[in-house]
């Protein structure tokens, strides 16, 4: 479980199912997701957007972004041998592959719009002196 968001908000939010997405997969999705928005923000260890009950909502939104965005690229990834093989037998199967990897990079988009929109804030409140 993150900080910013849960398995089932994630779930919830990319549309996909237990099975397609299990607990674990899940886990490790929000755990990169959470990563890359500290890293986009540029937050070090010592200063990051308040989580708990002080939770912001767009904090909230631009993890589970990040996290839907890994969760595409994972079920993308593991289409691409489906895809290769069936190719290989001379059918055209690649549009689930395309289809996951575009969704992935909406992921990622909206992620980078919400930070770009709100983290800012963030940005403002390490500049100022204390």
């Amino acid at each position: 479980m993150g900080d910013y968001t849960s398995v089932e908000l994630v779930r919830m939010a990319a549309g996909y199912g237990e099975r397609l997405a299990p607990s674990g997969t899940v886990n490790f999705c929000i755990k990169r997701g959470e990563a890359a928005m500290k890293k986009y923000l540029g937050i070090d260890t010592g200063f990051a957007p308040a989580s708990g009950s002080n939770l912001e909502t767009w904090v909230e939104d631009a993890a589970t972004s990040f996290a839907a965005h890994y969760l595409a690229l994972r079920l993308a990834s593991q289409n691409i041998a489906n895809v290769t093989w069936q190719r290989q037998a001379q059918t055209n199967r690649g549009s689930e592959f395309i289809g996951q990897s575009l969704n992935a990079e909406m992921w990622w988009n909206s992620a980078i719009r919400i930070c770009d929109m709100h983290g800012r804030q963030i940005i403002l409140e390490r500049v100022q002196p204390s």
